[in-house]
């Protein structure tokens, strides 16, 4: 998937009070895996955005960049 908002998604993580090897544990990642996507280097595959979504309680739409409508 492309266009993640990948500032709310660092943004939700910290409101939750976790820290990045906290999330990698839920999600059955490693922490610099996480480090990757909050900082847009590494693509968030749709299942992980999914699980994401669903553990801060938010809708994948919520999570993307709107698109320019070009």
């Amino acid at each position: 998937m492309t266009n993640i908002n990948i500032d709310l998604l660092r943004r939700l993580r910290r409101q939750r009070k976790l820290k990045m090897r906290d999330l990698a544990a839920i999600i059955g990642k490693d922490a610099s895996t996480i480090w990757r996507y909050e900082n847009g280097l590494t693509k968030i595959k749709a299942d992980i955005l999914f699980q994401l979504a669903d553990l801060y309680g938010v809708t994948v739409d919520e999570l993307r960049i709107p698109d320019s409508g070009a």
